[in-house]
């Protein structure tokens, strides 16, 4: 499946925002483990700041933003990138059929020590988006990156298990060069802590999240308390500082509990996503944008020497080109089953429909402790009967 630079998040938002390759390069520098140090978030900060500025010298004053949101999510978004960069940029993206097969997939009887992640970090894209999008201007999600990390605590280490959920703007203005400040792409950032229990489950960790104010829900008193301390401050030191009628973590929150009923879906729909990586893995070539230049592609998939290949790979990034490994499945074996509804008791044929997927988590391991995922896929029952269904046809190759 080709598909273009534009398609996939890491590549565009790089080339959306001026600048910005740079600052992520200078990041994976600092911080090659992942997660950006204080020090290195710090600056960060700063160098968004200086983009900002140099943008806005190049909007008309009425099309300027009213708030300093877009710094912060441009932070928050760069600093996601630095930490896929730095787990070697490994992207997969889900053709419409595959995901469509997993939207029909339960994810109930899934615990969270069951998912296995191919990297500590990476980027897991939906083919031509989704149907639904985040709360603001028109959008269409269209993937996630996908982290796993250890923070140490007083209490003992925590994991978590993250989803930053990002999305495509689909109205014009988004070909513009100040887009990213005008009408920048939202994003939902979803931090799961991982509990001890083995039997943990997304709905739970979800619970967790909103109840911590981890996804938060409503804007915590601490923070606004600080914020109304530093403008009286500001007041104190003679810097005219305005109150604003909304704050950010008030805007951030609102946006939450709007954005969280379609994040319950589509969290579900990553996770099947990533227990597929687990159960069904497959090694192919990963295939590269068809607008990047022909010829690097061409070394970086055949050149002579693995030195070659690497370099070549290394020039197409300082141009904005990853590859991504496209999840296709190996045709399912005949349903014996399927064949058996196609009609009831009472002799009337059915019609057309779809029986759901789901896991299997079979025991393996020492004790049978461990949990193997197998996919039972969903099914489409007298297909005969109806149109062609999306997704019936069944062909990974990631």
């Amino acid at each position: 499946m080709g598909f273009r630079a534009e398609d996939v998040h890491p590549m565009r938002f790089l080339r959306a925002v001026p600048g910005s390759d740079r600052i992520v390069q200078q990041a994976v520098r600092s911080d090659p483990q992942g997660l950006l140090s204080s020090a290195t978030l710090n600056r960060v900060t700063g160098q968004v700041v200086e983009l900002y500025n140099a943008g806005l010298g190049r909007i008309a004053f009425e099309q300027r933003p009213s708030t300093m949101d877009v710094v912060n999510n441009t932070v928050s978004t760069l600093a996601h990138i630095a930490n896929f960069a730095s787990a070697g940029r490994n992207s997969f993206l889900l053709p419409r059929e595959v995901t469509a097969l997993l939207g029909r997939t339960d994810l109930r009887d899934i615990r969270l020590s069951d998912i296995r992640l191919p990297f500590r970090a990476f980027y897991l894209g939906f083919a031509g988006g989704l149907s639904v999008g985040l709360p603001g201007l028109p959008n269409v999600i269209d993937g996630a990156y996908v982290e796993t990390f250890a923070i140490d605590y007083d209490a003992g280490p925590q994991r978590y298990l993250t989803f930053y959920v990002t999305a495509r703007r689909t109205h014009g203005a988004a070909l513009a060069k100040s887009a990213w400040i005008t009408s920048p792409e939202p994003h939902f950032y979803a931090p799961l802590k991982i509990s001890a229990d083995a039997e943990d489950t997304l709905e739970a960790a979800i619970g967790r999240a909103t109840a911590s104010s981890d996804i938060a829900l409503e804007a915590k008193p601490e923070a606004q308390a600080a914020l109304t301390d530093g403008i009286r401050q500001a007041a104190e030191d003679g810097l005219l500082v305005g109150k604003p009628v909304t704050t950010g973590f008030e805007r951030a929150a609102a946006f939450n509990v709007e954005a969280l009923p379609t994040m319950r879906g589509v969290l579900a729909l990553l996770c099947n996503a990533i227990c597929l990586l687990s159960a069904e893995p497959v090694a192919a070539e990963p295939g590269w944008p068809t607008d990047a230049p022909q010829s690097l592609v061409d070394i970086a998939l055949r050149g002579s020497t693995p030195k070659r290949r690497r370099t070549a790979m290394g020039q197409l990034a300082e141009r904005g080109f990853f590859s991504a490994r496209t999840i296709t499945l190996q045709p399912n074996a005949p349903d014996n089953a399927a064949q058996a509804e196609l009609t009831m008791p009472s002799g009337r044929e059915l019609l057309p429909r779809w029986r759901r997927g789901h896991w299997r988590r079979l025991a393996h391991g020492a004790g049978n402790l461990e949990r193997r995922l197998i996919w039972i896929r969903p099914v489409l029952v007298r297909r005969d009967r109806g149109e062609e269904v999306e997704g019936h046809v069944y062909v990974v190759s990631n």
